[in-house]
């Protein structure tokens, strides 16, 4: 029986040290897939800083653009304004024109005026 015995014990320390290399080979294989998210990990958070500082920079210029915009619509609302005031203060072509028949008119009535009284005397 010892030699039995003895058969007994190699094989359950074989059978120890067999599940103990599988456990081994586990998380060897576990480490490994740790590694590779750690890995994946690290160039997601690259990725989405990589985003941020796009959105960032996206909204600097949005908002430069936005004070750009709101300026040249204040510089033309200032342009229009001055250019109707201008319009008012000064004549159209059509009224300029219709003056000068006007007073062409008045001068010709006045001149046939004056010539219808000396006529008359």
């Amino acid at each position: 029986m010892p030699e039995h015995e003895a058969f007994e014990r190699g094989r359950q320390a074989g059978d120890v040290q067999r599940q103990l290399e599988q456990h081994e080979e586990r998380l060897a294989l576990i480490n490994g897939h740790l590694s590779d998210v750690a890995k994946e990990l690290r160039a997601n958070a690259l990725a989405m800083q990589s985003m941020a500082d796009g959105f960032k920079a996206s909204a600097a210029t949005v908002l430069a653009t936005a004070e750009a915009l709101a300026k040249a619509q204040a510089a033309r609302r200032e342009t229009d304004a001055e250019a109707r005031v201008k319009e008012e203060k000064s004549w159209s072509p059509f009224a300029k024109t219709i003056a000068v028949l006007g007073v062409i008119g008045l001068i010709i009535g006045a001149i046939f005026t004056l010539r219808q009284m000396l006529h008359l005397q």
